[in-house]
């Protein structure tokens, strides 16, 4: 029984490192695209409540890496987040569903 779990140690690791890369990866191009938008828009043309959602919940890639974890494991309801990043306008609410889709379906099957 030992050697059983000590045998699923090393699949379980390459597990998370991958389900990690893929938060990263797609946390990294949400962080650019909010960094992008309100460049973009100015910081006066933006409704203050929808600013400090996007900042609050992917203002920097720990904080966007945290809202795609709650997203994916039922922490917080995927629609949230959608609705934060709809507002953008773009393809970056449809990247945070194409994560969440890739997550559910590709990597927790895997696990």
């Amino acid at each position: 029984m030992l050697l059983s779990l000590m045998g699923s140690l090393v699949p379980l690791f390459w597990s998370l490192v991958l389900l990690w890369a893929v938060f990263y990866l797609f946390s990294l191009a949400t962080v650019q695209g909010v960094a992008n938008y309100l460049a973009t828009e100015g910081a006066d043309n933006i409704d203050l409540d929808a600013r400090t959602d996007l900042l609050d919940r992917f203002g920097t890639v720990a904080s966007s890496m945290l809202s795609y974890y709650k997203a994916t494991c039922g922490g917080t309801g995927w629609a949230t987040y959608f609705e934060a990043l709809r507002r953008m306008g773009g393809l970056n609410h449809w990247m945070f569903l194409l994560a969440v889709a890739f997550t559910q379906i590709a990597v927790f099957n895997i696990m």
